[in-house]
């Protein structure tokens, strides 16, 4: 079973989510689509913070290596800990949130 974004081998999610990294195609052709960060995002089969769609953190994660875009929106844009995610954090208190901020604390790297 595939996901039901890939048709005729075009992943028609890409209108939703805009930029998919190049890795991503395993996901597309098995079963595992139901743990794809996308199909998650755009079906909302978990809980999901509430910012993520105009979080630039989430933008910039779709460009990294898929592995670490996964482990991150695993642990906190796509559960439940999004509330402990320091990005979440400022932006509910209202504070500004600066750009090269990673959900645990630490910055993110230009070069990755």
């Amino acid at each position: 079973m595939s996901c039901p974004y890939f048709k005729d081998y075009t992943r028609e999610c890409w209108e939703k989510i805009g930029e998919l990294p190049v890795d991503t195609f395993y996901f597309c052709d098995s079963e595992k689509y139901i743990d794809c960060p996308f199909y998650i995002k755009i079906e909302k089969t978990k809980n999901i913070c509430k910012n993520v769609d105009n979080c630039e953190a989430f933008k910039f994660f779709k460009s990294i290596n898929f592995d670490e875009f996964l482990k991150i929106t695993t642990i906190f844009c796509l559960s439940d800990n999004s509330i402990n995610c320091k990005r979440y954090i400022l932006k509910d208190s209202g504070k500004e949130v600066p750009l090269d901020l990673h959900p645990d604390g630490s910055k993110i790297e230009e070069n990755i």
